[in-house]
Formats: structure tokens, C-alpha cells, sequence
């Protein structure tokens, strides 16, 4: 077995390739910057520029049996300028369709390309005093509101797949909540305040989230299935409001949460970056995994929470289907 992941340094990354590795499967990792790759797993995985797939022999890729894309400059590291947001949008487009293109000149005999994306393609829906708003499945309507970088990035990524799509590729467009870890991602952050005794609620929006494990473990269903394509909504059934996490988070840590940053600062600190990801939010089920069968192994926040905090037993750790 070969898989190909591009943005295999990054975060979700590295923990599929570490989890492909273990499983025997040789992974070859497409990045701007082989050295990174040579750092990072030396010479366990091959490594590949975008610059290499341009004279690539297709041969190879269709000894391939699985291309992950999960490229794309990080979304949270600076703030949302006009500028930055089109870093964002060409950092993920660009990379997406010369991965479809490959695949599209191989057709059925292409492997079948896993394309990371976000619920944010949902577009904004605001928390309410009444409760959670209705949910979003795959089924649900995008957004017409055009002022919403994160639905507008979505539906342009996943696009960028068309020519994959229309030449008979098997596509999956990963449509990723927060995802949960101990070691990386937005939960490091999140935890910081509470270490010094200063339980916070960033925002007053929606969390959809997955924990790192359940992501893996999803994608491992997925590549069982291929009679599934097209969008999946890779995130956990429990759907939480920014309260809801942090007095989760305060709980288990033996902590009060007394600080709530309000949202003009959050916006003077952050700017579109907190309307979009703080301040708003989505309830997004993972209605197609839910009807394929999928078993959560951590389906309520509480239970994500403790694997990132390490308050698990081995069994619960365990990437398994």
C-alpha cells in the first residue's frame, strides 16, 4: 500500500502519516519544502515537491492507492486581511487542482483523492438564547451570504475538484470541525488561560468539533467505503456552544471559568477572524458517517476533553475501527 498526503508537516498531517507508517503503508509527502519532510521523518516517507508532480510519472500515481490533501496555509496565525485572506484561498486552490488535474488525466485508474475542507462552507448561523440552532447535514443548502470568507474558501476548495470529479475519480471532500488534541491544534491555546487559573470563554458562538483520534479513524472508515463520495462532515454528534466548552474544560481541570472576553475586543484583536470563528459558528451533524455506521470513540465533548488532557486508559487512546 501507498499513500500520498500533501501537507503531511502540519499538524493532522504528521498524525496520519505517524498512524499510516504503523500500519505498514508507505506514505510519500508533497510539501513547498522537502527539507521540512527530511526533518521531520528523515527517510521514512519519500519526499515530493509541488514542483515534482509537474514532471511525475503517472505510472507512479497510479501505483498509488490514496492521495490525502490537507495544504493550505494556517488559518489562525495572522490576522484577516485582504491580503492574507487571498494567501489563504490561492494556498489551497492552487495545490487542489493540480492534484485533481493529475487525477483527472488518470480517470478510473485514479486513486481515489481525500480532499480536506471545512464547515464553515455552511456559512453563518448564530447562537441563540433558545438553545442550539437546527443542524446542518451534507443535505443542507450553502449559504447565499457572500460576505463569509470561510463559506466562500469552502465552496472555491471543494470546487477545485470538478475536474477530478467529472473524469470518474472517486472524491471525498472532508468537511472538518475544530479538531481536538492534546498536542496541537487549537487546544493548546484554549487550555493556556486555565493554567493559570483564569478560566476563559473566547467566544459565544458554535463549536463543531472531532477529537484527532475519531478524525483518523473516520478517514480509515471512509477508505473502507467506496461507494461513499462527495462531502462528509468529518465532526463528533455533539455540537457545544464556546460556554459549554470552556466550563467543560473548567471542570475537569478543577477550574472556575470567570472571564469572558467580550466581543468588541475579540473583534479589535482579531478582526473577521472573530466574527467568524468566535463569535459565529455552525451546528453541523456528521449525518453520512452516522448513517454509514461510524462509531464514535469519543462522541461527547467531555470524553474528547479527557483524551487531550490525558485523564484516559489506554484502551480509550487506541486508533481503532
Amino acid at each position: 500500500m501507498h499513500y500520498m498526503i500533501a501537507g503531511g508537516t502540519g499538524f493532522i498531517g504528521q498524525a496520519l502519516t505517524a498512524h499510516y507508517l504503523n500500519a505498514g503503508i508507505a506514505v510519500s509527502i508533497i510539501s513547498r519544502d522537502k527539507n521540512v519532510v527530511h526533518k521531520l521523518y528523515a527517510k521514512q516517507v519519500k519526499a515530493l515537491s509541488w514542483e515534482d508532480l509537474s514532471t511525475l510519472d503517472l505510472d507512479i500515481l497510479q501505483n498509488t492507492d490514496l492521495i490525502i490533501n490537507l495544504a493550505g496555509a494556517n488559518l489562525t496565525t495572522a490576522r484577516w486581511t485582504r491580503k492574507r485572506c487571498q494567501e489563504l484561498t490561492d494556498s489551497r486552490l492552487q495545490t487542489t487542482t493540480t492534484l485533481a488535474n493529475l487525477c483527472a488525466k488518470l480517470g478510473k485508474d485514479a486513486p481515489p483523492l481525500f480532499n480536506a475542507s471545512g464547515v464553515g462552507i455552511y456559512g453563518f448561523q448564530p447562537h441563540t438564547t433558545q438553545g442550539l440552532t437546527p443542524t446542518y447535514d451534507e443535505q443542507s443548502p450553502l449559504a447565499a451570504d457572500t460576505s463569509h470568507f470561510l463559506s466562500l474558501l469552502g465552496r472555491a476548495w471543494e470546487h477545485a475538484t470538478h475536474h477530478a470529479r467529472e473524469a470518474s475519480v472517486r472524491v471525498v471532500n472532508l468537511r472538518l470541525g475544530m479538531v481536538l488534541d492534546g498536542n496541537g491544534g487549537a487546544f493548546p491555546s484554549l487550555r493556556r488561560p486555565f493554567n493559570y487559573y483564569v478560566g476563559t470563554q473566547w467566544g459565544k458562538g458554535l463549536i463543531s468539533w472531532i477529537s484527532l483520534i475519531d478524525l483518523i479513524r473516520s478517514i480509515d472508515f471512509l477508505i473502507a467505503r467506496p461507494e461513499i463520495e462527495g462531502p462528509v462532515n468529518l465532526v463528533a454528534p455533539q455540537c457545544v456552544t464556546h460556554k459549554e466548552f470552556a466550563q467543560t474544560l473548567g471542570n475537569l481541570l478543577n477550574r472556575s471559568v470567570w472571564l469572558k472576553l467580550p466581543p468588541a475586543f475579540l473583534t479589535l484583536l482579531f478582526g473577521k477572524m472573530a466574527q467568524e470563528l468566535l463569535l459565529e459558528g455552525q451546528h453541523v451533524i456528521p449525518q453520512r458517517l452516522i448513517e454509514a455506521g461510524f462509531n464514535f470513540q469519543h462522541p461527547t465533548l467531555e470524553k474528547a476533553l479527557k483524551q487531550c488532557l490525558h485523564l484516559t486508559t489506554a484502551y480509550d487512546n487506541n486508533i481503532s475501527l
